[in-house]
């Protein structure tokens, strides 16, 4: 689902007050090498259109995320840390720029321009290593391939066996395994998001091979594609969400919420994993899978008994009141989260050196405007039980990454 509007003055950010991230003891390595560095995208909308803000800090922040030096890309844009280089998407332009390091600066080396060909949604690119990296154009079911060094496009391929006749589709989100060169294309079915394919669907596409197999689970329901992860042993587990609950909610013939896992070693769906999260959280519907480390993995839990206080699934899914959990992927079970306020749904978690930032996004809010946003970002608790405040930030959280 598109993100909702949001409504908040360039001059709110200016006047807000920001404490500088400072370094802790442990930013400096042993053998003398630069300080640590993060990257961390904020994205919010002005009356003038879609703002992304990219800042860089020595740690992930304490107390305030500063924007006082951060760089500005116009329109909606995110962040992609490969190799030792920055990637910015720059959403309105359809543009993505390769960045260096410098200090605690960023310079731009180069770019390349994805428009006239068909985009209508920049994702972000996916690396398989130094000279191969990919965008996807759900719109013209094709992958376009770049090379990362020159940034220059060298090739299209033809993932046209992911249309089904009668249907309009869209691409959701990708993953890619560099091992083998594999990308895993996440698809859902609708027309016009008034019908919909409640199937699992999954495009793995052979960047060596330049081949396309398509993966289908037809118990578990369709999913928006919110979150997804590899775990330390390079699993890939995937979350069917009902479509954020579209499929779900006031439907006669629902289909199983489920996360499904593809092994690190194996370009098929696990047939002896399937789990399901609304048995676990005693018949609350899952909404997104990020990882928290240690097998555990958090979502935020949805009441379809909620549903009757609200006049549609979309006001409903974007109240905030919606409580945390984190589930035990070996275990198959879950836990209520402590100490963390209940939420809207649709503001995605990110996983940095290990710890999950789980965002709480509050504002003066109704469907398709929201004024003056602020985020609070929390941590959990080894055990996933408790939360604790770590940060605030203007805008939302996009993604944060590690540099150095």
């Amino acid at each position: 689902m598109k993100k909702l509007s949001v409504l908040i003055s360039r001059a709110s950010i200016v006047t807000l007050s920001l404490a500088a991230a400072g370094c802790g003891d442990d930013a400096t390595k042993k053998d003398g090498a630069s300080a640590a560095l993060y990257a961390f995208a904020s994205q919010v909308s002005t009356p003038d259109g879609s703002t992304t803000y990219v800042a860089l800090t020595n740690q992930v922040p304490e107390r305030e995320l500063s924007l006082d030096t951060a760089l500005e890309v116009s329109g909606y844009g995110d962040i992609v840390a490969f190799d030792d280089k920055l990637y910015i998407t720059d959403g309105e332009n359809l543009r993505i720029t390769k960045n260096r390091t410098e200090g605690n600066q960023l310079i731009e080396e180069d770019s390349i321009s994805l428009k006239d060909r068909g985009i209508t949604f920049l994702s972000e690119p996916l690396f398989v290593d130094s000279k191969h990296a990919y965008v996807v154009n759900g719109d013209q079911y094709s992958v376009i391939e770049f090379n990362p060094e020159t940034m220059r496009i060298t090739g299209e391929h033809d993932i046209s066996g992911l249309k089904l006749e009668g249907w309009g589709s869209e691409f959701r989100r990708g993953f890619v395994r560099a091992s083998d060169g594999k990308l895993f294309l996440q698809w859902a079915y609708n027309n016009r998001r008034e019908e919909f394919l409640n199937d699992f669907v999954v495009g793995v596409f052979d960047t060596k091979k330049k081949t396309l197999d398509v993966l289908k689970d037809d118990i578990c329901s369709s999913s928006a594609a919110f979150g997804g992860f590899f775990d330390e042993t390079g699993d890939l587990y995937l979350i069917a969400d009902s479509f954020g609950g579209f499929t779900f909610f006031g439907n006669d013939e629902p289909k199983s919420d489920c996360v499904l896992r593809i092994k690190h070693d194996q370009a098929g769906l696990d047939p002896n994993y399937r789990f399901i999260p609304s048995e676990a959280m005693g018949g609350l519907a899952p909404w997104g899978l990020y990882y928290a480390g240690n097998g555990r993995a958090y979502t935020t839990a949805v009441d379809p008994a909620g549903l009757a206080n609200y006049g549609s699934v979309f006001e409903f899914i974007f109240a905030p009141v919606h409580e945390g959990y984190t589930l035990d992927l070996a275990q198959m079970s879950a836990k209520k989260i402590d100490n963390m306020p209940p939420d809207a749904v649709g503001f995605k978690s990110v996983t940095v050196d290990g710890v999950a930032l789980i965002p709480r996004s509050t504002a003066a809010a109704e469907v398709y405007e929201v004024d003056d946003i602020r985020t609070t970002v929390y941590t959990l608790s080894a055990d996933g039980s408790q939360a604790t405040e770590r940060f605030k930030m203007a805008g939302y959280l996009g993604n944060a990454t590690r540099l150095r």
